[in-house]
């Protein structure tokens, strides 16, 4: 794992851009961004476009010649990514950076968990797509849909990159106030892609 000195020099002299809607392209567009309601546990960054994290664009800088070695691999590895996907990861926020690697690991296993619950009771997959049960409950009466306690999805799949940078307040949460977040972060999703593909988007 690079240290927070090497990421403080990647950021100030390694640039990596992209064409897609997800960076700003070479002629300047940059998609609007997703806007979450504050609270204590993480932010997040999104783009509709599947692309790399920043932490995976960090690892192909020339800063990082040790892993010269390793970077036909990672390449390969995204280019190789099935899209049409929603890919979320996990990272830590500067205030909980200090804390034991085992707290660090088990606040993401936290948040990650939190994620993929709170996909599940939206009628997506851990990858964002559809489960395929949803869609016979879509075919059914409202009133049938609210006595099976669980709402339909609203899209085949939500798709493009999420980046969760958690901060230390996971460590104390209640599980269940983590899910109600990332839920609202999905729902967020949903109503941001549904509008981009109204007005002529993807």
């Amino acid at each position: 794992m690079a240290s927070r000195g090497a990421s403080n020099i990647f950021n100030k002299k390694c640039t990596v851009r992209t064409t897609a809607r997800g960076s700003a392209s070479h002629n300047g567009f940059r998609p609007p961004k997703l806007v979450t309601p504050k609270q204590p546990y993480f932010t997040v960054g999104y783009t509709p476009e599947n692309t790399r994290t920043s932490r995976a664009k960090m690892f192909s800088c020339d800063l990082f010649v040790n892993l010269y070695g390793l970077r036909p691999k990672i390449d390969y590895m995204w280019a190789t990514r099935e899209k049409g996907q929603l890919w979320w990861s996990t990272c830590t926020q500067s205030d909980i950076a200090s804390e034991r690697s085992v707290i660090r690991s088990w606040c993401a296993r936290r948040v990650r968990n939190a994620f993929r619950d709170a996909l599940k009771e939206r009628g997506y997959d851990k990858t964002g797509r559809r489960i395929p049960d949803i869609e016979h409950r879509e075919q059914q009466k409202p009133h049938q849909r609210r006595q099976a306690g669980q709402p339909p999805s609203r899209l085949e799949a939500l798709e493009g990159t999420l980046e969760i940078h958690f901060r230390l307040a996971v460590k104390a949460a209640k599980y269940t106030d983590i899910v109600r977040e990332a839920g609202v972060v999905i729902e967020r999703i949903e109503t941001y892609l549904k509008r981009a593909r109204r007005t002529g988007g993807k």
